[in-house]
C-alpha cells in the first residue's frame, strides 16, 4: 500500500521477516492505511479527520458487499436504486464505497452533526460525485428515517411515490463510555482507533438496543415507502431481541447475516414489509 500511497511510508515498521506493518494504536497511522486502501483500491480521496470514527475500510466493505448479494438482487438488474445512509459520518464511507461498489446505485447520507455533514460534503465533492451522493443534516436527533422531513434529497419531484430500495445503518453501540470499557475489558480487547470518534458516533442513550428498537418502530411508520430495511448489529442479544420485534412487527420476510472481515463480528438484519 506505501508504495502507491507514499503518506503511509513514515509510519511502516519492519518486521523479522522483511515485511512491513504499522503501530495500530498509531491514529495518524491507522488513518493513513484506512486513505490509501481507499486510493488505491476505490479511487477515492477520503479526508479522515482526528475526530471522527475512522472507518475500517474491510469492514464497511463487507456490509456493502452483503446488501449487493442480498437486497440489489431482488431487483431487475437495470434497475437505478437509491439507498439510504443513516449515520453517514464525517468519511461518508458507506455511499462512497456503494457508489464503487453498485453502479446501479445513488445514495442519500444522513447525520445529525452538521460538522459531519460538511466534512461529509467536501469528501463527495473532492471525488466528483455530487450526482450520486446527496447529503441531509437531520435536526432531530429521534428521528431515524427522515422521508417526511422537509427539503429530503429525494431523486424525485414528488416525495410521495417515492420508494427507496433500502436503507442501511451502522449504528452506535454503546450507551455510555463505560459500557464501552467494559464490553473491551471482557473481550480482552482494549478500545481501538475504529473506536475513537465523535459522541454521537458511539453513544446512544440505551446503548445500540434502544436506538435499533428505535428504527424498528420507525420502519412499521414508513411501511413500503422503503423496500428494504437494514442495520448493522454489534451484539448476539440485540440481534434476538430485534428479531422477535420484527416478526411482531408483521415484516415479510427477514434476512440476517454474519460479518467477520477483521477480529471483531458484526450481525447484519434486514426485513421488508
Amino acid at each position: 500500500v506505501a508504495k502507491q500511497f507514499p503518506e503511509l511510508s513514515q509510519y511502516l515498521i519492519a518486521r523479522s521477516d522483511k515485511r512491513s506493518t504499522i503501530d495500530f494504536s498509531n491514529e495518524n497511522a491507522v488513518r493513513a492505511l484506512n486513505r490509501g486502501l481507499l486510493y488505491i483500491y476505490f479511487d477515492l480521496d477520503v479526508t479522515l479527520p482526528s475526530n471522527s470514527l475512522c472507518p475500517a475500510v474491510a469492514n464497511r466493505l463487507s456490509y456493502i458487499e452483503w446488501i449487493k448479494a442480498n437486497i440489489c438482487t431482488d431487483f431487475p438488474p437495470d434497475s437505478r436504486l437509491v439507498g439510504l445512509d443513516i449515520g453517514t459520518g464525517a468519511s461518508c464511507i458507506y455511499p462512497l464505497l456503494g457508489v464503487r461498489a453498485m453502479s446501479q446505485c445513488t445514495f442519500i447520507g444522513t447525520d445529525i452533526n452538521k460538522e459531519s455533514i460538511s466534512v461529509a460534503s467536501d469528501n463527495v465533492k473532492s471525488n466528483g460525485l455530487e450526482d450520486k451522493i446527496k447529503l441531509y443534516l437531520v435536526n432531530d436527533p429521534n428521528t431515524k428515517l427522515p422521508l417526511n422531513s422537509e427539503n429530503f434529497p429525494f431523486p424525485s419531484t414528488n416525495i410521495d411515490e417515492m420508494t427507496l430500495a433500502f436503507c442501511m445503518c451502522n449504528p452506535p453501540f454503546y450507551k455510555d463510555q463505560q459500557e464501552r470499557q467494559r464490553l473491551a475489558k471482557i473481550k480482552d480487547c482494549p478500545p481501538t482507533l475504529n473506536t475513537i470518534g465523535k459522541d454521537n458516533e458511539l453513544y446512544t442513550t440505551g446503548g445500540e438496543e434502544v436506538f435499533l428498537s428505535g428504527l424498528v418502530d420507525e420502519s412499521v411508520r414508513m411501511g413500503k415507502r422503503i423496500r428494504w430495511y437494514s442495520t448493522m448489529v454489534g451484539k448476539k442479544t440485540t440481534l434476538a431481541l430485534l428479531k422477535a420485534k420484527i416478526r411482531n412487527i408483521g415484516a415479510t420476510f427477514i434476512r440476517e447475516g454474519l460479518l467477520v472481515p477483521g477480529k471483531t463480528a458484526r450481525w447484519v438484519i434486514a426485513w421488508t414489509f
